[in-house]
């Protein structure tokens, strides 16, 4: 994971050992990332997840669904071919 990833992810998720058993939530709240990703697997939509979990900012998801897009992009290796 490159600096780029890492502070950006440092500024979207928290991991606190004694808050939801150590799991990564987002940024000051108690609602785990993989929230996001359950509920939208599930047919929900952001505004859908926004209305059930309040606490999380439309910016906060997009942010990590960005984090995450460009993370298996990097992973695949599919950026090297738009570096050409």
């Amino acid at each position: 994971m490159n600096a780029v990833h890492e502070s950006t992810l440092a500024e979207l998720v928290w991991v606190d050992p004694e808050r939801m058993n150590g799991m990564a939530c987002f940024k000051g709240t108690r609602v785990p990332i993989e929230t996001l990703y359950d509920w939208l697997a599930g047919g929900y939509n952001l505004e859908d997840i926004l209305e059930n979990f309040p606490t999380v900012t439309k910016e906060q998801m997009v942010a990590l669904l960005e984090w995450s897009m460009a993370k298996a992009l990097e992973e695949s290796g599919a950026l090297d071919s738009f570096a050409r």
